[in-house]
C-alpha cells in the first residue's frame, strides 16, 4: 500500500493513549539553535499532534552558565546571579505555556535537598544562590544522581496534582 508522504498518519497506540498525561522535556536537545521561539514552536507541534489534553513541559535543569542555550547566563540583565530567578529560557517557555511549565531548576534549587533528607554542604549554599543546582544532586555537569531525579520526579507529581491530573 502506498501512503503520500504528506499524510497524516495515526498509530493505533495514539487512540489508546489519549487520556495519558504528556510530560515533555526537550531540555538543549531538538535542534532550536538558541531560538525559543522555535522551541516553543516544537513543543506546540508536539502538543498539538500529540492528542493529549494535558500536559506538563518540564523545564531544564542545565546550570546557568552550563548550558548549551547561549544566552542562560549566571547572570541577569542587571548583572546578578540567576540566583533563585527564572533564566531568559524559563521565562519563554513560561510565557507560552504558563501554569503547564515547571521550572525544574527552581523547584530543585528549593526542595531537593529537603526532598531528600540532605544537610546543605557549603558548595550547595554557594551554588544555589548563584542558579546553580546543588552538587549533591548531581552525576555531572548535566546529568542526575538518584537524589536528583528524585525530586524531580516529585516536582512533576507535584506539578500534576496542582493542574489537577492527579491526587
Amino acid at each position: 500500500m502506498y501512503i503520500n508522504a504528506w499524510t497524516r498518519v495515526i498509530p493505533k497506540a495514539a487512540y489508546d493513549h489519549c487520556n495519558d498525561i504528556l510530560i515533555l522535556e526537550m531540555g538543549s536537545n531538538g535542534g532550536w539553535e538558541n531560538d525559543y521561539d522555535e522551541l516553543i514552536k516544537q513543543y506546540q507541534n508536539i502538543i498539538d499532534n500529540s492528542y493529549y489534553a494535558d500536559y506538563i513541559i518540564v523545564g531544564d535543569t542545565d546550570n546557568p552558565g552550563e548550558s548549551a542555550d547561549i544566552y542562560q547566563d549566571i547572570y541577569d540583565n542587571n548583572g546578578n546571579y540567576a540566583g533563585l530567578h527564572a533564566t531568559l529560557w524559563e521565562q519563554a517557555l513560561y510565557d507560552a505555556f504558563g501554569e503547564h511549565f515547571l521550572n525544574t531548576r527552581l523547584y530543585l534549587m528549593e526542595n531537593a535537598l529537603s526532598d531528600c533528607g540532605l544537610t546543605p554542604t557549603e558548595n550547595d549554599i554557594i551554588d544555589i544562590q548563584t542558579g546553580n543546582l546543588p552538587e549533591q544532586l548531581r552525576a555531572d555537569f548535566t546529568h542526575f544522581n538518584s537524589y536528583g531525579y528524585y525530586s524531580k520526579a516529585k516536582a512533576i507529581y507535584l506539578k500534576g496534582i496542582e493542574l489537577g491530573y492527579w491526587n
